[in-house]
C-alpha cells in the first residue's frame, strides 16, 4: 500500500485527507485489520463476500460491497461523517492490506 492514510474517527484527519486530494470527490477506501472489522461496516456479509475476504485478505485487493440504507446511516452517524465520505451508490470499498500499520490498529 502506498499513499496517505488517516483515521476516519478523527474529523481533523478526514479534513486533511480531503485537502490533500485537491478537490477529488468520492468516498475513501477504508482499510480494515481483518474480516471481523469489515463486518462493522457491512453488517451481514454475503457468502461470496466472506469467501473472497478469506481467500484474498490480507492482501492488495479492495472489495466493494453493497450496504443497506439503514446500515449506511448507522455507520455514518457512528463515525460522524456524511454518508458520501464512506459510500458511493450504496457501496463501500474495503481493503485489508498485509501491512503492520493497517492490521494492528
Amino acid at each position: 500500500v502506498y499513499g496517505v492514510a488517516g483515521r476516519l474517527d478523527r474529523p481533523a484527519s478526514v479534513a486533511k485527507l480531503r485537502e490533500l486530494r485537491q478537490g477529488a470527490t468520492g468516498p475513501f477506501t477504508i482499510h480494515v485489520a481483518d474480516a471481523e472489522r469489515a463486518e462493522a461496516y457491512l453488517g451481514s456479509v454475503p457468502p461470496l463476500g466472506r469467501k473472497l475476504m478469506h481467500k484474498l485478505w490480507p492482501g492488495p485487493v479492495a472489495l466493494v460491497f453493497d450496504v443497506e440504507p439503514a446500515r449506511r446511516a448507522e455507520i455514518a452517524a457512528k463515525i460522524g461523517l456524511d454518508e458520501a465520505e464512506l459510500f458511493a451508490g450504496g457501496r463501500i470499498t474495503l481493503r485489508c492490506p498485509s501491512h503492520f500499520v493497517a492490521t494492528h490498529v
